[in-house]
């Protein structure tokens, strides 16, 4: 499911870096728990949708090991 994005062309050169490198640790975690699980589900605290994802991952057998978090932008985070 790609992300709209708007070309590099039509961003301005002073905020190319910020948006390259926002939430670029979160999103680096995602890549990297994709890489190693055949199931990742993601999402904010406040959405109820992933804790009821897995709940029912966990009826079927496919727990796996939920990262906590937090609110968006808190840095405060576990790890997987």
């Amino acid at each position: 499911m790609p992300r709209r994005t708007l070309p590099e062309a039509q961003v301005h050169p002073a905020i190319r870096a910020t948006l390259a490198d926002h939430h670029k640790d979160i999103v680096d975690e995602v890549v990297a728990a994709i890489a190693a699980h055949d199931v990742v589900v993601v999402g904010m605290k406040q959405n109820p949708f992933p804790k009821k994802a897995r709940k029912a991952l966990a009826a079927k057998g496919r727990s796996r090991p939920h990262r906590g978090g937090g609110r968006t932008g808190c840095r405060n985070r576990q790890n997987w």
